[in-house]
C-alpha cells in the first residue's frame, strides 16, 4: 500500500500506470521466457499490455517432418504450403527457404493460382487467417538437391529479421521450364527429346520476330501447376508458339467409327471421313482440358487457317508432299457435332506434318542395308526424329526412341494421326507414321493423337 501511495501521491501516476509498472516488476522477477508486446489506445489514455509466445506455423503435405523436400536431377515439383495465424493477434510472417548445397542450380518460385509469397520484410495474417503459397521447384543440377523450408513470425508494427543464409520465394515469370536447340546430328550438342545431357539452352523465346525459334526446338512447359511436358515447335508467329506434345496424349483410337443400329436390329459400323475426326478428338480434347497454362484455341474445321488454308481434304502429290483444296468435313455440314471449337488442344494438320519435310508412303521394297538410314524406298525417314519418335518401332526407322505400349488386344502403336483426310476417298485420313512418312489409312483402325498447343512466347 505505502508504494502505491508512494507512486500515486509522490508521483502523481494514474491507476493504469501503477498496474503497469507492478506488471512489469513481476515479469522481471520471474525472468520468465515470454515475449513482450504492448499496444495503446490513445482514446482512452490507457496502456493495455499482453504477453505470449508468438508463434510461426506452416504445413506441406510435400515436405517431411524437417520440412524437407528432396528434388532429383532435372526434376520439376510443385508444393503448397499453408501458413496459419495460430496467435491471439494480427502477426507479421516471412517464409524462406535453403538448398543443401549453395552452388547447385535451383529455380524456386511462387504460382499466380496460389497467395503471394512474402517478401524479406514479411506480411501480415490476420488472427485464424491462412496463405497458402504454391512453389515450383526446378533442380536443374546433376545430383540430387535438399531444400529446407521455415518461417519466422513478429509483431505487425515491428521490422521482422530476415534470417541469414536464407532465400525468399519470387515469383515465377514463365511456364517455359526450358527450351533447347534441336539437333539430331552432332553428337557434341545432340538434343533429341529434350533429356541429353548434350542439350543446348537457346534464347529463341526472347526474341519477338517472327521464325526465331525454329521447327522442332524443344520445349519443357508446365502445361497446368502439376503437370510438366515436352513439346516440339510447330511453327513461331512471333507473339505465340504452336508445339506438338512429344508423345501420344492419347493412343489406340479410332480417327472416326460409330455402330449404329438398323431397321432389322442388326449393327453396322460407319467408317466416314466426312463427318471429322469426331472418335478421337473429343478423346485428346478431354485429355488436355486441364491443361489452364496453354492458351484456348477457338477454330471451325473447314474455316481456320492452321498453317497454309483451311481446307479439311488433301491429296498425295507427284513428288510425295500433298494438296489440300477442299472441304472434306466442315462445322457446316456438322453444326451438331463438330461446331467451332473452344480447347486447349487440337490435332495437327497434314499441311504441317508436311512442312517439317515428311514425305508420303510410296511403294518398294525395303532393302536390308538400308534400315535405320534417313531415306529408303519408302520414304522412310523422311520426317524428323521429333516428328515420328515414340511410336512403336520407330527406331527401326532412324527414330530414337519407341513407344511400345500395346492396346487391350495385343495391338502397337504405329502411327498418329492428322485432322486431315484423304479426300478422294470418303473413309480414309491421314496420319504420321513410326517409318518416318505419312500416309492415309482407314479412320475406322486404331492409332494415337498428339496434342496441338499455343502458348505465349
Amino acid at each position: 500500500m505505502k508504494l502505491r501511495y508512494f507512486l500515486k501521491e509522490k508521483l502523481n501516476l494514474s491507476n493504469g500506470y501503477i498496474v503497469a509498472i507492478v506488471v512489469l516488476l513481476l515479469v522481471a522477477v520471474i525472468g520468465g521466457s515470454y515475449a513482450l508486446f504492448t499496444t495503446t489506445s490513445e482514446s482512452k489514455g490507457a496502456l493495455n499490455i499482453v504477453t505470449g509466445d508468438l508463434k510461426p506455423y506452416f504445413e506441406s503435405k510435400e515436405l517431411d517432418s524437417d520440412n524437407e523436400v528432396v528434388l532429383a536431377p532435372n526434376e520439376v515439383k510443385t508444393i503448397s504450403i499453408t501458413m496459419k495465424n495460430v496467435n491471439p493477434i494480427n502477426a507479421k510472417y516471412n517464409l524462406y527457404y535453403s538448398v543443401n548445397n549453395i552452388e547447385a542450380p535451383v529455380e524456386v518460385g511462387y504460382l499466380t493460382t496460389g497467395d503471394e509469397a512474402p517478401t524479406t520484410a514479411g506480411y501480415t495474417i490476420n488472427k485464424g487467417a491462412t496463405k497458402t503459397i504454391k512453389v515450383r521447384i526446378l533442380n536443374n543440377h546433376t545430383e540430387n538437391v535438399t531444400l529446407n523450408f521455415g518461417s519466422s513470425v513478429g509483431l505487425t508494427n515491428d521490422n521482422l529479421a530476415f534470417p541469414t543464409g536464407k532465400n525468399t520465394i519470387d515469383q515465377v515469370q514463365s511456364n517455359v521450364i526450358q527450351a533447347y536447340t534441336y539437333d539430331e546430328v552432332n553428337e557434341t550438342t545432340k538434343c533429341i527429346n529434350g533429356e541429353e545431357d548434350t542439350c543446348v539452352e537457346t534464347t529463341c523465346l526472347d526474341n519477338s520476330a517472327a521464325n526465331s525459334c525454329p521447327q522442332g526446338t524443344i520445349i519443357r512447359y508446365a502445361v497446368n501447376d502439376k503437370e510438366n511436358k515436352y513439346f516440339y515447335v510447330l511453327h513461331d508467329d512471333g507473339a505465340t508458339l504452336t508445339l506438338q506434345q512429344r508423345e501420344n496424349t492419347v493412343r489406340n483410337i479410332p480417327w472416326y467409327s460409330e455402330e449404329v443400329t438398323n431397321a432389322d436390329g442388326t449393327k453396322t459400323t460407319v467408317n466416314d471421313n466426312t463427318k471429322g475426326p469426331l472418335t478421337i478428338l473429343p478423346k485428346l480434347e478431354e485429355a488436355t482440358s486441364t491443361w489452364t497454362n496453354v492458351n484456348f484455341q477457338e477454330y471451325t474445321a473447314g474455316y481456320t487457317n492452321f498453317f497454309e488454308n483451311a481446307f479439311t481434304g488433301c491429296d498425295q502429290t507427284g513428288d510425295y508432299k500433298i494438296t489440300c483444296n477442299v472441304n472434306t468435313y466442315n462445322s457446316d455440314s456438322n453444326n451438331l457435332t463438330l461446331s467451332k471449337r473452344k480447347v486447349r488442344a487440337r490435332m495437327i494438320t497434314a499441311q504441317e506434318a508436311s512442312s517439317t519435310g515428311c514425305l508420303a508412303w510410296k511403294d518398294g521394297s525395303i532393302n536390308s542395308t538400308v534400315m535405320g538410314n534417313s531415306k529408303n524406298a519408302y520414304n522412310q525417314g523422311s520426317c524428323p526424329d521429333w516428328m515420328h519418335n515414340y511410336l512403336y518401332q520407330s527406331k527401326d526407322s532412324g527414330g530414337s526412341y519407341d513407344d511400345k505400349t500395346a492396346n487391350e488386344n495385343g495391338t502397337y502403336n504405329y502411327h498418329y494421326w492428322t485432322m486431315s483426310t484423304l479426300s478422294s476417298t470418303t473413309n480414309y485420313a491421314w496420319r504420321v507414321n513410326s517409318e518416318g512418312n505419312y500416309n492415309a489409312t482407314s479412320v475406322y483402325s486404331d492409332g494415337c493423337a498428339r496434342a496441338v498447343v499455343v502458348i505465349n512466347k
